[in-house]
C-alpha cells in the first residue's frame, strides 16, 4: 500500500522528493530500526545514564521514523482511514493512530490533535500540529506504519520509507481546470483538493463519473 508523506514542510523547508526526505532524516532525524535515543537519564533523572532510553524501556530498535519539524507544523493523514486511538501519555505525548486497509499509521509527540476518536479521514486531511510532547528531545513527528491482517490484528512493523510516495500534488489552478473539464465549478472543492495528489482526486471522482455514464445509457 502506497501512502503520501505525513508532512509537507520540515524544519528546513518544503521537501518534494524522496531523496530530499531521506537525506533530511539521515542528517537530522532518526531512521527505522536504529537506536539514537541517547541516555535514559536525559528523559527522567531517575533512569540510568548507562543505558539508552529504548534499551531501558525495553522497546527495542526504533519502530518508525523521526521527522524534524517546527512547532505548529501541519501533520496530514497519509491515506484514507479512521481514527482508532488518541493518546496522551508521558512517553508518546499527544498522538493519533489511524486505521487503513491492512495498515495502521501512528503520529506521536503532537502539540494538538485536530480529529476525534472514530472520525473518518481522507488522504491529505489535516489531523494534528507538531510539537515536542512526551519523551522527545526536540520538535518532531514520530511516524510509524504497522501492517495488520484482514481483521485488524497486528502483524509487524514496516519501515515507512518503503511505503511513502512523493507524487506531485495539485495547485488550485489545476483543480479548477479539472473541474472545468468536467463541466462544473466548486470553490470549496478547489480549496479541499489543492495540495492533494491527482490520483486521490480521480479515485474520489470515479464513482460519480460511472454513475453519470450509467444514467446516460
Amino acid at each position: 500500500m502506497e501512502i503520501v508523506c505525513p508532512v509537507k514542510k520540515t524544519r528546513w523547508g518544503p521537501v518534494t522528493t524522496k531523496v530530499e526526505f531521506v537525506a533530511l532524516i539521515r542528517t537530522y532525524g532518526q531512521f527505522f530500526g536504529v537506536d539514537q535515543s541517547g541516555p535514559a537519564c536525559n528523559y527522567n533523572p531517575t533512569y540510568p545514564c548507562d543505558q539508552s532510553l529504548y534499551a531501558y524501556m525495553g522497546w527495542g530498535p526504533h519502530k518508525g521514523i523521526d521527522i524534524p519539524l517546527n512547532e505548529d507544523e501541519a501533520i496530514f493523514a497519509v491515506a484514507d482511514g479512521k481514527c482508532i486511538r488518541l493518546s496522551d501519555s508521558i512517553t508518546q505525548g499527544l498522538g493519533i493512530i489511524l486505521k487503513h486497509k491492512n495498515l495502521e499509521t501512528v503520529y506521536w509527540h503532537n502539540k494538538e490533535n485536530l480529529i476525534i476518536l472514530g472520525q473518518e479521514v481522507k488522504q491529505g486531511d489535516l489531523i494534528a500540529k507538531a510539537d515536542n510532547t512526551g519523551f522527545s528531545s526536540s520538535t518532531h513527528l514520530h511516524f510509524e506504519t504497522r501492517k495488520t491482517d484482514d481483521i485488524g490484528n497486528f502483524v509487524n512493523y514496516v519501515d515507512p520509507l518503503t511505503l511513502i510516495s512523493f507524487e506531485e500534488v495539485m495547485t488550485e489552478q489545476e483543480v479548477k481546470q479539472l473541474q472545468a473539464l468536467e463541466g462544473y465549478s466548486d470553490p470549496e472543492g478547489v480549496v479541499y483538493w489543492a495540495g492533494k495528489p491527482l490520483s486521490a482526486y480521480l479515485k474520489a471522482r470515479l464513482p460519480d463519473k460511472v454513475k453519470v455514464i450509467k444514467e446516460s445509457l
